[in-house]
Parts: C-alpha cells; sequence; structure tokens
C-alpha cells in the first residue's frame, strides 16, 4: 500500500509530534489547510495591494498641498 499524499501525512505525524499528541491533526486535515492556504492567500495579497495604494495616493496628496 502507498500513501496518497506522503506529504500531508508526514506533516500531520510531525504536528501530532510537536503537540505531544495533544491535536489529533490527519492527513486530511493538512491536506484541507493546504487548500485553503492556496484559495486565500492570493485574496490576502490583492488586499494587502489595495492598501499600500491606498497609502501611496495619501502620501502623493500630502505632498502635493505642502507645494
Amino acid at each position: 500500500m502507498t500513501e496518497a499524499d506522503p506529504q500531508a501525512d508526514a506533516a500531520a505525524q510531525l504536528a501530532r509530534w510537536l503537540t505531544g499528541g495533544f491535536l489529533p491533526i490527519t492527513p486530511d486535515d493538512v491536506a484541507t489547510a493546504r487548500i485553503a492556504g492556496m484559495v486565500f492567500l492570493p485574496q490576502i495579497g490583492g488586499l494587502v495591494m489595495m492598501l499600500a495604494m491606498a497609502l501611496c495616493r495619501a502620501q502623493v496628496r500630502q505632498y502635493q498641498g505642502q507645494d
């Protein structure tokens, strides 16, 4: 038998070892977290870009007002 996702299994084993078995993390939990990361990280990047553009516009307006 082979594992479907050896990385997820290894990550789950590592998390269980680090928590001393306190958190019963399964390979399915790791796979779900990976999918959530792939979905939400690009969204967060867009929000950071939006914040950066808003701060840039505020800086330009402040600079133009001091002339």
